[in-house]
């Protein structure tokens, strides 16, 4: 019963503080892969301690897949806004920007995957194929781009 209560409030608090916050500053919600972990971790509690012993493991094997695959979901931007904003932070950084379909790849070591579910709802997929810090520094420019969006 405890457990339910406090999985509940953990929930509340991270579901406020990762989504409701940039919302109400008219931001995209960028939710990375330790906090989608945290929300599954807070909802696995919660609906183990409710309902029966393997839902909550279901949900905790999830955001297990989830850490490992480290994918970004990204609400309030439509594709071409996630596109200019990778655009920008390559420009930013003097990296080099291959873009084929919905891959994009940087400095020859970083793979960018663009999943739209909707027209503001996508899923960005990051595969490394080597070490490069010129990459990873125009992966947190990107972010921060992303982040400084105003949506409607």
């Amino acid at each position: 019963m405890y457990s339910a209560i406090i999985g509940s409030i953990l929930i509340t608090i991270l579901l406020a503080y990762f989504v409701a916050f940039p919302l109400t500053k008219k931001r995209a919600v960028i939710l990375r892969p330790i906090n989608l972990t945290a929300l599954l971790v807070a909802l696995s509690i919660a609906v183990y301690a409710v309902t029966s012993y393997w839902i909550g493991v279901f949900v905790l094997v999830v955001g297990l897949v989830l850490f490992a695959l480290k994918p970004w979901f990204v609400f309030g931007l439509t594709e071409e806004m996630i596109t200019q904003a990778l655009k920008k932070a390559a420009q930013a950084t003097r990296a080099t920007c291959e873009k084929s379909s919905n891959r994009t790849t940087l400095c020859a070591s970083v793979t960018i995957r663009q999943h739209c579910f909707t027209t503001r709802t996508a899923l960005l997929t990051f595969r490394k194929k080597e070490h490069s810090k010129k990459a990873q520094l125009t992966k947190v420019v990107f972010r921060k781009f992303m982040q400084n969006y105003f949506i409607r």
